[in-house]
């Protein structure tokens, strides 16, 4: 499910497309990413998860969510699809202290 202004919630890939789109790292046209295909779809590759950096979309070991790293172990995502302040778009602590990283290609250290 994806946002806009009028009040729609995102769920967590929803966030990652949404930001990939407006960012033109995407084409608008573009398939709407499903987190257990980040590791596959063609835009990430991974990263050890000790090197981690701000912008890196990061997953915990089951890929049951996808947030982007902020630094500083804070992490944006959209905690589920629920109207904030129950759900939607939000900075947290990172809570998972094992995952995987995955860099957008192109963007920080290859």
């Amino acid at each position: 499910e994806v946002s806009d202004e009028h009040g729609l919630c995102f769920d967590c890939s929803g966030f990652i497309t949404y930001l990939m789109k407006e960012t033109g790292l995407m084409p608008q046209n573009g398939p709407r990413l499903v987190v257990n295909t980040i590791p596959t779809c063609g835009y990430f590759y991974e990263v050890p998860w000790a090197s981690r950096q701000r912008g890196d979309v990061l997953c915990p070991r089951d890929m049951s969510h996808v947030v982007v790293y902020e630094g500083n172990e804070k992490i944006v995502h959209a905690s589920n699809s629920a109207r904030y302040p129950q759900g939607g778009v939000k900075e947290s602590n990172l809570y998972f202290k094992d995952g995987r990283a995955f860099r957008i290609k192109g963007y920080g250290v290859e």
